[in-house]
């Protein structure tokens, strides 16, 4: 937690940066209050959305909570492969976050249903229409992504390892075998008892398999 950065018997903590981008000088800082939340900065300007400054000073961290891309669920795996892509593709951000907004509409509204004990097909319908294209794209856009990223991974992977194993990264979504339109409508039973939308690029994962060679 960012918490943990403010020193014992200090109220707040401030880290600063000056960088040297496309030959102007920007400066961001971000910094935490107690109880408040935390605040971004580029060149004293407070960012309204964080989402305005990913990708604006692309950054690579290695840290210890690296090895949760094997140990924990999938969800983190997929924040990792969207935060790369991100990076770089603004766009591809705001999709995503669209995306997430209308499954937590749908999710309310299949919870609304089960509450007040009725069904409407045609409500629903209203959030799917919307969720297929951007699902389709967001899709599209993992798919390419893991396409150029898993060979290099592969290539640096048998440098660390001097080829002793061989690792494989399959990225693994429903929509290599169903669009997202006919998903849920085969799953619209099982979203009804479960109260959430159980099937779309939100439960794609990237499957890790390592194999030592002879």
């Amino acid at each position: 937690m960012a918490t943990q950065n403010i020193k014992h018997d200090e109220d707040f903590f401030l880290i600063d940066a000056i960088f040297d981008k496309d030959k102007k000088v920007e400066k961001i800082a971000c910094s935490l209050k107690r109880g408040q939340k935390k605040t971004i900065k580029r060149n004293n300007k407070v960012y309204e959305k964080l989402s305005e400054h990913i990708g604006f000073i692309p950054l690579v961290i290695i840290s210890p909570s690296d090895t949760d891309l094997i140990i924990e669920g999938s969800e983190t795996r997929r924040k990792f492969i969207d935060s790369v892509i991100s990076t770089l593709d603004n766009s591809y951000l705001n999709k995503l976050i669209h995306y997430q907004k209308l499954i937590a509409q749908r999710n309310a509204l299949l919870k609304y249903f089960a509450l007040n004990q009725t069904f409407d097909v045609d409500n629903l319908a209203i959030y799917d229409d919307q969720l297929e294209p951007l699902g389709k794209q967001i899709f599209e856009k993992r798919k390419q992504f893991l396409d150029q990223f898993i060979p290099i991974f592969q290539k640096y992977y048998a440098v660390i390892s001097d080829e002793a194993e061989i690792v494989q990264l399959v990225y693994q979504s429903q929509l290599f075998e169903s669009d997202i339109a006919s998903l849920f409508k085969q799953n619209i039973n099982k979203d009804r008892a479960l109260q959430y939308t159980s099937s779309g690029i939100h439960k794609d994962d990237l499957s890790l398999k390592l194999k030592v060679t002879p």
